[in-house]
């Protein structure tokens, strides 16, 4: 081959290469500098230990929920029971 040819085989790839370039943004486009990427490991890192708070104030606030239904069932168990003694000592009263 001769240079005129390759000459014009790169002009024709740099050509290419540009629109290709303009595309998609730039020849950077896309890619992240290491400080922008600092600070999403940084937020990554933040939102990963709230997550963990969060999740550890779930098991808790469930925890806490279970218990107050034992309390609720062992509460309505009670008030049934004292329902029919107020219902026999009427019934004792009335005869």
């Amino acid at each position: 081959m001769s240079t005129a040819a390759l000459e014009q085989r790169a002009k024709e790839a740099e050509a290419r290469l540009t629109a290709l370039e303009a595309k998609i943004g730039g020849p950077t486009a896309g890619i992240a500098s290491v400080a922008e990427l600092k600070i999403i490991k940084d937020t990554l890192i933040a939102s990963s230990s709230h997550i963990l708070g969060l999740e550890k104030e779930l098991s808790e606030s469930k925890a806490a929920q279970k218990a107050l239904a034992e309390e609720n069932e062992k509460l309505k168990y009670r008030i049934i029971h004292l329902l029919r003694a107020v219902e026999e000592a009427d019934n004792k009263l009335k005869q």
